[in-house]
């Protein structure tokens, strides 16, 4: 799963504060519980470790690229669909 606006760090930090389990659980995220969300991310090689909050912008463009592949097809997949249309026709 690629959803733009959340990275591994993200996915991370939301699994450690509870709020995901598994990769369903994504599409149940709120704005309220993503606002302000305040979790520490670290460079492995470095060991930097950082707090990062989630600001409004990070938030609605992650709402956003959670919901953008559920709304379109993949090309692929019309073209499948149109296969079987024309198949079934009698």
């Amino acid at each position: 799963m690629n959803i733009e606006g959340m990275g591994t760090e993200t996915i991370s930090g939301l699994f450690e504060k509870g709020l995901i389990r598994n990769s369903a659980d994504i599409y149940d995220l709120k704005t309220e519980q993503l606002l302000g969300l305040e979790f520490t991310v670290g460079d492995e090689i470095s060991g930097d470790v950082k707090k990062r909050s989630l600001q409004a912008k990070s938030v609605k463009n992650m709402l956003e690229g959670i919901w953008k592949p559920a709304n379109k097809i993949p090309s692929s997949a019309c073209c499948l669909l149109w296969a079987f249309a024309l198949w079934e026709k009698p």
